[in-house]
């Protein structure tokens, strides 16, 4: 772990605007001194995200993530905190040799063992394509129009004939044959260990990191005993489904341009590279996942599905169509308009110019869509009529405007329907709300009102307010911090102690407390509630609990609150706990006896 100073330097050179607008260059909006930005954390279409300039950290109030410039990568990333030290630091040119030491430990020694392993087998099948024995697979890459210069970008290589060669070089680099197997490069039979590979051109498959991880290997002569392609089976490093080809290189370039192509295979990325659109990616053949849609959403830009014209093809992109749609993803579909053939083969037909034409010619889902369903559905049906009504009604329904309007009349004159008959059917459907139940109160016969969870969080409101407002100054007064320090801590709520503790142990020998810093601070501690202790701080600031200024009084008053609140927060834990099982009349008597301690208390301080 990274020494807090060298923490507490990075995040005084990391100005989090810049973190931010690397992520989403197209999202900031200046409010003020500060900005807002479309969360990435939740399905978000106005700017909810704020970014406090003079406190350096950002918060969602819709979905409460929140934190500083560190944080906001490694949730963005979804990556360690020491991958997400060195993300930031290389987004805003910082550089200190001590982000380069220990960064081998933050992996399984197993792990680093495999990682190892591939990387070597890599760097032997780059070499021995320019072998002799490389020739043919030189050759074939030519009649594919790939240079040997594309074959260095794009990490091409090949596997030779004789297995015994590439095992026989790891062996020197000194991985074991179980270390082989476990990478998927060698299959073990009864002759003995074999290449996997052996005699293919092989593709380097890398991870969001640029990682190999895999590879995909294909023949260079028909064989029909074997497939054109062979892919690494699962591994601890390999998983088909979590993997985009080209994503550690398109992902940069994919952010600053908005978009982001998806294609079928990665001899397709290449050719648009090729072309001059390196915002490519590649399913490989898998079908569209929930990881692969994660891995989009962070791009923060549109997606452009472009997979096999075939039926096949047509029906993935329908349900890629479906995920994207539901996750509320900008998304348009490559218009085909009658041509077949793969992006590969525009290019070394007709050109860069044509395949950059005709990636540009793109459909509206909704025209993609209905256009399939006219394709393979009956429309003189009834029944075909109504499946394509009832698929596109909530589609029809979330838009508005001009859009719902021109996506009607398309939908009508394809299906030969009443259109003011379809716009009832879109307004109804639009109008849907889904059941809300009612929290405040709730009925159980035969002994009247029940309290519910809101109704309990209620009457422990006074115990948060005044945690809260002895955490605000204790990160904004020096004197509440020794007010504190020699009362001892009077707050109550586990976490919120926690947190007390962490801004005393940053502030010694400090004068105040940077809450970017503290933040960082929390983030390295080990303890598993650090995340939930940020989000109280950032929770805390949002609020910001009094603008009067400090006084011991208030903090007097605030513990006294506190000690009161303790007293009672029995009768509302056997309450909470009655409200659980479903036990209205427990959870009743609980509330009045917290009830009746209260009317004491007030009639004592009356009649003092």
């Amino acid at each position: 772990m990274f020494e807090r100073e060298l923490i507490d330097r990075l995040l005084k050179s990391a100005n989090i605007v810049d973190v931010v607008r690397h992520y989403l260059p197209n999202s900031l909006v200046k409010k003020g001194k500060n900005y807002a930005a479309v969360c990435p954390f939740h399905d978000d279409h106005d700017p909810s995200l704020s970014i406090n300039v003079d406190l350096q950290i950002y918060k969602c109030f819709v979905c409460g993530h929140g934190g500083n410039a560190i944080r906001f990568v490694q949730e963005y990333e979804k990556c360690s905190f020491v991958e997400a030290v060195r993300k930031t630091a290389e987004i805003v040119g910082f550089h200190d040799p001590a982000l380069t030491q220990g960064i081998a430990v933050q992996i399984d020694p197993e792990k680093r063992k495999l990682m190892d392993c591939i990387a070597d087998l890599n760097s032997f099948y780059r070499y021995s394509l320019m072998t002799n024995e490389g020739a043919p697979a030189r050759q074939y890459l030519e009649t594919r129009g790939l240079t040997l210069s594309d074959a260095e970008e794009f990490t091409i290589g090949y596997a030779p004939a004789d297995s015994n060669k590439a095992i026989a070089f790891l062996k020197k680099k000194g991985h074991s044959l179980k270390a082989m197997e476990d990478i998927g490069a060698i299959t073990v039979g009864e002759s003995g260990p074999k290449d996997r590979y052996a005699g293919r051109l092989t593709f380097a498959l890398k991870d969001q990191n640029g990682q190999v991880i895999g590879f995909s290997a294909r023949q260079l002569v028909k064989d029909d005993s074997s497939g054109k392609y062979v892919n690494t089976n699962e591994t601890k490093l390999f998983h088909k489904s979590d993997v985009l080809y080209h994503y550690d290189a398109a992902k940069e370039c994919a952010r600053r341009e908005g978009a982001c192509y998806v294609l079928e295979g990665f001899m397709d990325v290449i050719a648009l590279c090729k072309a001059g659109i390196p915002n490519a990616v590649a399913l490989m053949g898998t079908a569209f996942t929930d990881k692969h849609l994660e891995m989009l959403r962070k791009l923060n830009g549109e997606i452009l599905l472009c997979l096999d014209g075939d039926r096949a093809g047509e029906m993935g992109m329908m349900k890629a169509l479906s995920k994207l749609s539901k996750a509320k993803m900008p998304v348009r579909v490559v218009d085909y308009q009658g041509d077949l053939r793969d992006p590969d083969d525009i290019l070394r037909e007709d050109g860069p110019e044509a395949l950059r034409k005709r990636m540009s010619t793109l459909l509206e889902p909704l025209d993609f869509q209905l256009s399939y369903y006219l394709s393979v559905k009956n429309v003189s049906s009834s029944e075909d009529k109504s499946a394509i009504i009832r698929h596109f009604l909530p589609i029809l329904a979330a838009e508005d405007g001009v859009l719902r309007e021109d996506h009607m009349a398309k939908l009508s004159t394809a299906l030969r329907f009443d259109q003011s008959a379809l716009r009832i059917m879109v307004e109804n459907e639009a109008s849907k709300k889904p059941d809300n139940p009612v929290d405040s109160i709730r009925f159980s016969k035969g002994m009247g009102p029940v309290a519910s969870a809101p109704m309990l969080k209620r009457l422990t409101r006074r115990l948060a307010n005044a945690e809260d407002t002895i955490l605000y100054y204790l990160l904004s007064s020096d004197d509440a911090r020794k007010y504190v320090e020699e009362k001892g801590n009077p707050v109550y709520s586990a976490l919120q102690r926690r947190i007390v503790y962490f801004i005393l142990e940053y502030a010694k020998g400090r004068d105040d407390v940077d809450v970017s810093g503290l933040l960082a601070f929390i983030g390295t501690d080990s303890d598993p509630e650090s995340k939930d202790c940020e989000k109280a701080v950032l929770d805390v600031l949002g609020k910001a609990a009094t603008a009067l200024p400090y006084s011991d009084r208030i903090m007097e008053d605030c513990s006294r609150i506190i000690t009161e609140e303790k007293q009672a927060s029995g009768e509302g834990r056997i309450a909470s706990k009655a409200l659980e099982n479903g036990d209205g009349q427990a959870a009743i008597e609980a509330i009045n006896v917290m009830a009746k301690k209260r009317r004491e208390k007030w009639a004592k301080e009356k009649n003092k």
